[in-house]
């Protein structure tokens, strides 16, 4: 994964100082445009929870996924809850369970008790053998 878009900390620094928001929107659209992972992610956010766009369920888990899979840990971890609660997709544990561990391993050490929690809740329940996956992909990245 490459760095982060100057576009991307831009709007960041816009928002944590709050700033022009449509700015910040523009930027990061222009980024995630291109591709920017991380810009991708923040508006998969905005999308999720209604912040200046309108909240659209099924888009917001569309652009977590395609940063997942590029990577970004905190939107693993966002789209693993979709999957868990089925916002926005159709509830899969199995897929709740793999986001978690894929953030955990890209080291967001807070989704380590949403692994264990999902294992011990409904581990009868989940896909074991998909979700052993991620640590093969964990050490081809490594």
């Amino acid at each position: 994964m490459k760095g982060r878009d100057q576009r991307y900390k831009t709007a960041l620094k816009l928002m944590q100082r709050g700033g022009d928001v449509a700015k910040a929107h523009a930027l990061l659209a222009a980024a995630a445009d291109d591709g920017d992972a991380f810009s991708i992610y923040a508006l998969g956010t905005w999308r999720l929870h209604g912040f200046f766009l309108k909240k659209n369920l099924r888009e917001a888990a569309r652009l977590l996924r395609l940063a997942a899979d590029a990577d970004v840990a905190y939107a693993c971890f966002d789209l693993a809850i979709c999957y868990e609660q089925g916002e926005g997709v159709k509830k899969n544990l199995s897929h709740a369970a793999k986001y978690y561990l894929r953030a955990f391993l890209l080291g967001d050490e807070e989704s380590a008790a949403s692994v264990e929690r999902i294992f011990c809740w409904y581990g009868s329940e989940l896909n074991l053998r998909a979700i052993s996956k991620e640590f093969v992909r964990a050490t081809r990245l490594s």
